[in-house]
């Protein structure tokens, strides 16, 4: 293998615990190139070690706060700025509209996104504590309806029973299977801090959606003066800034996605393109 493709790190013999580091994106690759031996090779080094986890894309559980409050605040902001330069309004303007409606909007993703997965979690404990439940109340049910389940999609019964009799020992374990198989609903993570991912969702919102005002806030701030114009010097820079960015982002997204970085980021770019456009002729339509 090339010598970015796996790091393994074992500590000395006398360690009570090797150390093993591997790469998750090397699993990544050999699955979107259909390298089979790539795979089973990055696998069997787990076995150096006495202890070792195959660690997917760290950092996941926040990668959608981050990459939906990114998109909506850069998105927002410009079709806020466009349709303000549509109605060939002034600069004054825009970076008051602009600024009100990062933070006020940024604040809206921010809760709404914490109350969301701090919903979709108390639900989903709620599930799982009453499967339990029922698992410690009435077991045979429970494994009728899975095997029930198993049965329906092809499996052969004696099979699907010999299956839920090896998963029911456990009942803890049988219990996410159940979630998983029966209901839909993914297990509760307890390390989940859904306050983290509103306060993600918040910080990109505001991050991003700094992008489409700074050509105007640099204007402000070291005097640059532009003329009153819908397609003036500063609404221009404007616009490729924040449609590169979008570009990057979409980049950025399709390495969580196994999707082409170049299709993400024409994506973001035109989905950007077709709001801040929509708000330009708008703003331009009603100031005349």
């Amino acid at each position: 293998m090339s010598n970015n493709s796996s790091r393994v790190v074992v500590a000395d013999e006398g360690d009570d615990t090797n150390v093993v580091e591997l790469d998750s994106e090397v699993a990544r690759r050999a699955f979107e190139s259909g390298d089979v031996s790539a795979s089973r090779a990055f696998h069997e080094s787990k076995t150096i070690a006495k202890e070792s986890d195959e660690k997917h894309t760290e950092g996941g559980d926040y990668v959608k706060s981050f990459v939906y409050g990114g998109v909506d605040g850069i998105v927002t902001t410009f079709a806020t700025v466009s349709g303000i330069s549509g109605a060939n309004l002034s600069t004054r303007t825009i970076l008051i509209l602009g600024f009100a409606n990062l933070i006020a909007d940024g604040l809206a993703m921010g809760i709404g996104d914490y109350i969301s997965s701090k919903s979709e979690h108390e639900f989903a404990t709620m599930e799982r504590q009453r499967e339990l439940w029922e698992c410690e109340h009435n077991i045979k049910a429970e494994k009728e309806e899975m095997m029930e389940l198993y049965t329906k999609r092809g499996m052969d019964p004696a099979d699907a029973t010999r299956l839920v009799d090896i998963l029911s020992k456990n009942h803890e374990h049988f219990v996410d299977v159940m979630m998983v198989e029966e209901l839909g609903i993914m297990p509760p993570d307890p390390d989940e801090d859904q306050m983290k991912m509103g306060l993600v969702t918040f910080g990109s919102f505001c991050l991003f959606g700094l992008v489409p005002m700074a050509s105007y806030v640099y204007a402000t701030m070291f005097g640059v003066k532009a003329p009153q114009e819908r397609f003036n010097g500063l609404f221009i820079s404007c616009a490729i800034l924040t449609l590169g960015t979008l570009f990057v982002l979409g980049a950025i997204t399709a390495r969580f996605t196994s999707s082409d970085w170049k299709k993400s980021g024409a994506w973001l770019v035109f989905t950007g393109g077709i709001a801040s456009a929509a708000a330009f002729f708008i703003g331009y339509i009603l100031n005349e």
